[in-house]
């Protein structure tokens, strides 16, 4: 691989093209609202580098944009700069589903990745 090619920098560019009142949900809200299992084909990712608590990962749907869990942060930064998952997210291809686990502060939610058929 040519040293151009290696370094070239890919700009994450997504063909959806949200509504501006496509509400913002957590991933308890849409667990609560949809259950384990349901999975949602991701339009578009996005980093929020304005919230109250640092720099945030986002994930856009049909219906809804994800307040995604801060530990999905690194790989949202990896997928803006992969053209393949950015192929894959134009596709529909690339999707997530909401799951919980127990920790010593109680249930949380997070966010598995999974391919869409």
């Amino acid at each position: 691989m040519s040293f151009a090619k290696r370094y070239a920098k890919t700009i994450a560019q997504f063909d959806f093209k949200p509504e501006e009142d496509l509400p913002y949900i957590s991933p308890k809200d849409l667990y609560e609202e949809d259950g384990e299992g349901v999975i949602y084909t991701i339009k578009g990712v996005y980093l929020n580098r304005k919230s109250r608590f640092g720099e945030s990962a986002v994930i856009m749907t049909e219906d809804f944009i994800l307040n995604a869990p801060s530990h999905c942060t690194e790989d949202v930064k990896s997928m803006r700069e992969d053209a393949l998952a950015i192929e894959a997210i134009n596709s529909g291809k690339a999707g997530f589903k909401i799951y919980t686990y127990e920790n010593r502060y109680g249930v949380q939610y997070s966010v598995e990745w999974k391919d869409v058929e």
